[in-house]
């Protein structure tokens, strides 16, 4: 079994670090060059992390608001972000058909305040779970909640 560990500070600049899918596929391909192969056993999720623990978390409890709204959790994200009043468009970079087919199908769900409630209230806005993978600004549109919601 070959593994490896990403997430740790890398090169001399604390920004080269974290949990986003950018440094995630880095510090793969950087252990892959070091180790001399072309694959690697699946990657685990570390929950050690207490950032990856938290992560862990509300990744299960987003998954039981999007079961409860009767779609998968790609399309609660998709909706999730178009329901913003600040998002004029939302980009998609499917990679599978199935990634495709939840972007195409999220295209016509409009959440309810409820289910919006229930994201907000599993991640109140504004919410770094690792603030080593964001940028330290709060743009207006997340600190104001009167700015989170599209006008009926």
């Amino acid at each position: 079994m070959l593994a490896t560990k990403f997430g740790l500070p890398g090169a001399d600049h604390p920004n080269h670090q974290g949990a986003s899918p950018r440094w995630i596929r880095r510090a793969l391909e950087a252990s892959l060059r070091r180790l001399g192969t072309d694959q690697l056993n699946p990657p685990m999720f570390d929950t050690a992390n207490p950032a990856n623990a938290r992560r862990a978390e509300i990744i299960e409890a987003l998954s039981k608001v999007a079961s409860q709204a009767g779609i998968r959790l790609p399309q609660l994200a998709h909706a999730f972000v178009r329901a913003h009043p600040a998002v004029t468009s939302v980009i998609i970079g499917p990679r599978t058909p199935q990634q495709l087919q939840d972007s195409i199908a999220a295209a016509d769900i409009v959440l309810s305040d409820d289910v919006l409630d229930a994201i907000d209230a599993i991640v109140p806005p504004g919410t770094d779970v690792n603030p080593a993978d964001t940028y330290n600004a709060t743009p207006p549109s997340i600190a104001d909640p009167r700015q989170r919601r599209q006008a009926a």
